[in-house]
């Protein structure tokens, strides 16, 4: 059962994360298929649909946005969540999350990191 929410929530990370990709013109990846998807390419429409995700999971992704809005960067640029940073926020907010849903939490950001990387180049 949580490892079916996980699976779901990191897909949808994933997925919102990678379309906000900026392109080398400088717009979204959202941006390009959404052009696309307007001059009827079947692929764009299907690149922009969001996996789906149950109403009884949309809390652990407001909570995720909640900590990703105030997220830390270093020197390499945004830092993971730390124990910290969940400590803080839970208690800030008040919120006693169960330890299955600091572990979808910490997916979630790696997800976050993995749709964050640029493609890697080709090499020959």
């Amino acid at each position: 059962f949580f490892r079916l929410r996980e699976d779901r929530l990191v897909a949808y990370t994933r997925h919102v994360f990678a379309l906000a990709q900026r392109q080398p013109d400088g717009t979204t990846l959202r941006a390009h298929l959404e052009v696309l998807a307007k001059r009827g390419k079947h692929h764009a429409i299907d690149a922009l649909r969001d996996p789906p995700l149950e109403a009884g999971e949309r809390y652990l992704w407001d909570w995720f946005l909640e900590l990703h809005r105030r997220r830390g960067a270093g020197a390499m640029g945004p830092a993971p969540f730390s124990w910290q940073d969940f400590d803080a926020w839970a208690r800030r907010t008040a919120v006693d999350p169960e330890p299955w849903e600091f572990d979808v939490l910490s997916a979630m950001d790696n997800a976050f990191f993995e749709a964050a990387q640029p493609p890697a180049k080709a090499t020959r």
